[in-house]
């Protein structure tokens, strides 16, 4: 039970994490917490519960707001990866 209240919590305030993949050629994530590693080739995008590792050509940060991120250029794959604190 003490578990699902964080959870819970989360949800309410909107600090899950959203990955919204438009075709192959966009990708945004909303509650980033920060930006690892970025190359035209190679994205990882650390979240509060997961880290977002995203593969293709091309890629370009078309907008870094506060807490969201928007991809652009030819998307090959999008992992996610279960953060390793949970």
């Amino acid at each position: 039970m003490r578990k699902k209240l964080p959870e819970k919590i989360q949800s309410l305030l909107y600090l899950n994490t959203i990955v919204q993949i438009t075709d192959k050629d966009e990708v945004l994530i909303e509650n980033c917490k920060r930006l690892a590693e970025y190359n035209d080739i190679f994205l990882k995008i650390i979240t509060n519960n997961m880290t977002v590792q995203i593969w293709g050509s091309g890629l370009k940060i078309n907008n870094y707001g506060t807490s969201s991120i928007i991809v652009k250029g030819v998307i090959d794959s999008v992992e996610i990866l279960k953060s390793k604190n949970r």
